[in-house]
């Protein structure tokens, strides 16, 4: 929680069932050219070609697959492999490895856009995101959850599941650290099942 709008994006914090989060991903290919990621940003699939920014907010264009948090590839610029934790826009790299917190069962933690109360964020409801583009100084997504979209509307991409167990989140007028699961997870079969076509 924070007194002034500090967006992270997605961070992978535990596991459904109160397992740990060991900092687990794997790695798929990034679409050539691929729009900006950030480290928190939520990706799919793009028809075969690989993996890009998921920038949905009231609902998922294709279920997402996770959550990025780094890459790999080799530069055009400089002509070696580097290691980040953005893959800057339109890169034209055929090598680009992303790293995606995959595990549908994993919770994430996430900042909302606005300050409210604690009414505003009822656990077990269904809320929307804002798409906010990430920042060049830290490689950070901005994704945040709005604040106004609880309810219990289906197709909302993310579930609450709690609030950020911290002393310096409880506070409900201030920018609320939620926890988070991804609803219509790529992997997972409850998910709408539809998988992307060939190119």
């Amino acid at each position: 929680m924070s007194a002034t709008a500090t967006p992270y994006g997605f961070r992978p914090i535990r596991k459904i069932g109160g397992q740990p989060y060991t900092g687990g991903f794997s790695r798929y290919k990034i679409k050539t050219g691929a729009a900006a990621m950030w480290q928190g940003d939520p990706v799919e699939f793009d028809a075969g070609a690989g993996i890009i920014r998921d920038a949905s907010t009231t609902a998922w264009t294709a279920d997402p697959i996770g959550i990025f948090v780094g890459c790999e590839y080799t530069d055009p610029n400089l002509g070696y492999k580097v290691f980040r934790n953005t893959w800057p826009v339109s890169t034209a790299a055929t090598d680009g490895w992303a790293y995606v917190v995959d595990d549908p069962d994993v919770v994430f933690q996430i900042q909302t856009d606005l300050t409210g109360t604690v009414t505003d964020y009822w656990v077990g409801s269904n809320v929307a995101i804002i798409s906010n583009t990430g920042s060049t100084t830290t490689g950070m997504s901005a994704v945040v959850v709005d604040k106004d979209s609880n309810d219990t509307t289906i197709g909302l991409p993310l579930r609450v599941v709690g609030i950020v167990d911290d002393p310096t989140n409880v506070d409900m007028t201030k920018y609320v650290d939620l926890e988070v699961v991804i609803l219509g997870h790529a992997l997972r079969l409850s998910g709408s099942g539809t998988g992307v076509a060939s190119t």
